[in-house]
């Protein structure tokens, strides 16, 4: 090699030496975020929901479990269909846990645009025919809103929670459905159900678990809905 390339080399390798020591320091900076991110992607890239369920009970016994539900409940509805089907399915499964439905609520929360999808998915999952479902939950709700007042009110579960998350965004009350916690639901349910309750929709259930981007179809009820879930293995048992 002529005397005259060899400073070009050198430079060069200097180049890629330094390049080389900055990835590695960002990578190293970067190391817990990039492990959640390639966590949530494996769960859309499983190849069925018992296999996206295994995945999401491992973020939840990990040591940075809350971290790792977030930017899991993060990824929902960003477009991975199949991805947003087994997050909706495990934070409505009886054998999904408390943590990941926490994050998934808030999401819904900090995210209010998807209230409408997720009162969607919700529609096409229940056990009951969806008007059954509401009209069931909102006795459950009135019964314990309507208790002794002087009481302290039990909290909600987070499952029971992003029920009442689903039945408020169908009547429309959003921004209500982003101010519920487990902790100060009575509250906010009885000043809905005194306001608004009364004017809930009638309810068909949706052909798709999931509209489209940007689509969601309408709850009212057009034609009387044909009895019965759409089949789906491992839906949760009727209230």
């Amino acid at each position: 090699m002529s005397s005259r390339k060899r400073p070009i080399w050198r430079a060069a390798i200097t180049l890629v030496l330094v390049a080389g020591f900055f990835i590695g320091a960002w990578i190293y900076v970067n190391r817990h975020r990039l492990a959640d991110q390639w966590a949530s992607y494996r769960v859309g890239a499983a190849e069925d929901y018992e296999q996206a369920h295994e995945l999401i009970s491992r973020m939840v016994d990990h040591p940075r479990a809350s971290d790792r539900l977030s930017d899991l409940a993060a990824k929902w509805r960003t477009g991975n269909d199949r991805f947003d089907r087994y997050l909706a399915r495990y934070v409505t499964d009886p054998r999904g846990d408390e943590l990941a439905r926490e994050a998934f609520s808030r999401e819904l929360a900090r995210r209010p645009e998807l209230l409408p999808v997720w009162a969607h998915y919700w529609r096409w999952r229940t056990p009951l025919e969806p008007a059954e479902q509401v009209r069931s939950i909102r006795d459950y709700l009135a019964t314990a809103a309507y208790a002794d007042k002087s009481a302290k009110p039990q909290p909600l579960s987070w499952r029971e929670l992003l029920d009442l998350q689903a039945i408020l965004a169908l009547s429309g009350a959003t921004d209500r459905a982003t101010e519920v916690r487990p902790d100060n639901w009575r509250e906010h349910y009885r000043v809905w159900e005194e306001a608004a309750g009364q004017r809930l929709p009638a309810l068909r259930r949706p052909q798709q678990p999931l509209p489209p981007a940007e689509q969601v179809e309408p709850a009212e009820q057009v034609e009387p809905a044909e009895p019965g879930a759409p089949a789906e293995p491992g839906a949760p048992a009727a209230r």
